[in-house]
């Protein structure tokens, strides 16, 4: 979720409080709805599972950082301690599964541990500079956690230059050459993301956020092996027959084209 260590302190240092039982109890029943599919595919309309609604819990997050911010600099010697414990439990944990142990996780347990150290000796600094080292940490916590996570995804993005051309000299150019004003859909290995909306043209592909669950269905039932992201597909496995009942009338590939198509 991006969240910087702040969030998981607080959070710890959230349930070491007496008081605040409604906030407690939000976050444990939004955290179990979470770990719930069925609860994505609902709150996604009932269309496939996703988790998009989780900026509530993003909302909650923040409100517990701001409930805790005054509180991490009055801590006692045992809160300390429990807090420093469940930090070293986590850490073990992130260690323990490969999908935690990643270089960006690692970063964030460190601003931790940093964090750690400055609640420790707040007590020698004037708390004012105490919050300002925090505050400092965040920013540093919220520029790692975005490098991390957009230093190799931009290079996946079209350049601002080419949009425009991408668009205007790609499959869909040719297909209006054609001339062809029967209604037909096209398809191919390599046809661009959602260019019909540019064209009025219509295609097997499909690249958006939510999808009737229907085809979700179809495509699952059949094993089709571009169906590792429901939300985004191309082609029907290059099958005639499903090409067929979805009315598709060309074929956009350079070479190697499926069974009973011609070349033009």
């Amino acid at each position: 979720m991006g969240y910087g260590a702040i969030a998981l302190v607080s959070v710890i240092v959230l349930f070491m409080q007496k008081q605040y039982k409604h906030i407690k109890m939000a976050f444990i029943i939004v955290t179990l709805m979470s770990l719930i599919p069925l609860i994505g595919c609902i709150m996604n309309g009932f269309s496939y599972v996703s988790n998009r609604w989780l900026w509530g819990y993003s909302f909650l997050i923040a409100f517990i950082i701001v409930i805790g911010w005054e509180k991490l600099y009055h801590l006692n010697n045992r809160e300390i301690i429990v807090l420093l414990s469940c930090l070293c439990i986590y850490t073990v944990l992130c260690f323990v599964f490969t999908e935690t142990r990643k270089i960006d996780v690692l970063f964030s347990l460190g601003i931790c541990f940093i964090l750690m150290a400055i609640i420790c000796f707040i007590k020698k600094f004037h708390i004012h500079y105490g919050q300002l080292l925090v505050i400092g940490c965040v920013l540093i916590n919220i520029f790692g956690n975005a490098f991390y996570k957009y230093y190799s995804y931009v290079n996946e993005f079209v350049d601002n230059d080419d949009i425009l051309d991408k668009l205007e000299n790609g499959e869909e150019e040719y297909l209006l050459s054609l001339n062809d004003n029967t209604f037909y859909r096209y398809t191919g290995d390599n046809i661009t993301n959602n260019g019909t909306l540019y064209t009025g043209l219509n295609s097997t592909q499909y690249y958006w956020s939510l999808e009737i669950n229907a085809i979700t269905k179809f495509r699952e039932e059949l094993g089709l092996s571009d169906n590792f992201l429901i939300s985004s597909y191309k082609t029907l496995d290059s099958s005639t027959i499903l090409s067929t009942l979805a009315n598709v009338k060309y074929y956009v590939q350079e070479d190697s084209i499926p069974w009973l198509y011609i070349y033009r």
